[in-house]
């Protein structure tokens, strides 16, 4: 765990032991670190706009009306308001506890960056960019997301003069990083769909062979594209 976080959840009440919270919040979003420090089950939880959050340390086990599943380390997921889970902590102890963020950003600040994506950059299929909340879909964390949550937590937590300027570019920026994950898994997850797809060739390829250094050629050429198409 990064020293960030080992020095907020310092700050955290030790006296109770489920879902203690620590909240910080600027202008346009708030950040809420929980830690639990016992095994508990189906706790309650919602919150009343979208939501992200992200897991830290430990194990959660999600519930949402007929769907569950583990929540784990650099996993993440987008809620929709007042979207209703139930939590169980299965290996959560004094020793082990259970750590997460939940992130709130403010509608107008959603609403602004998402307009700043489809007047700017539009998306490959020409469809608009939306940030929809959906347990459906967990999101893990690449090196970018990471460093985007730890930045803002880092801003929200701080006394740094402008902060509220601060957590909205970084806000900005998680915004769309996460947009461009989400669109990258829904291509991957339709490639991997299709073995046919020239796409999953390409793909499937890569991956085979991580650790070979290969050209764009040579990767277009398995999935039967030119480079110029690829």
């Amino acid at each position: 765990m990064s020293l960030l976080y080992e020095n907020l959840y310092r700050k955290i009440d030790t006296n109770q032991l489920v879902e203690a919270r620590l909240s910080y919040a600027t202008d346009n979003i708030e950040v809420n670190l929980f830690e639990t420090k016992t095994r508990a089950f189906d706790f309650a939880l919602k919150f009343n706009d979208l939501s992200f959050i992200s897991m830290i340390k430990g194990k959660k086990v999600m519930h949402f009306d007929n769907d569950e599943f583990e929540f784990l380390p650099e996993e993440s997921l987008i809620l929709d308001k007042y979207d209703k889970m139930l939590i169980d902590f299965p290996e959560a102890d004094i020793d082990n506890p259970t750590q997460c963020m939940a992130l709130i950003i403010s509608p107008d600040e959603i609403l602004n960056t998402l307009n700043l994506l489809n007047e700017k950059h539009q998306k490959l299929d020409k469809s608009e960019w939306k940030l929809d909340g959906s347990h459906n879909n967990k999101i893990e964390n690449d090196i970018f997301l990471q460093n985007d949550i730890k930045k803002i937590i880092s801003i929200a937590s701080s006394d740094r003069n402008h902060k509220s300027v601060l957590s909205k570019l970084a806000t900005q920026q998680l915004i769309i990083n996460l947009m461009q994950t989400k669109f990258r898994n829904q291509i991957l997850k339709s490639t991997y769909s299709d073995s046919n797809n020239q796409l999953f060739l390409a793909v499937d390829y890569i991956r085979k062979n991580i650790d070979t250094l290969m050209s764009i050629d040579e990767v277009a050429s398995v999935a039967y594209m030119s480079k110029q198409t690829f």
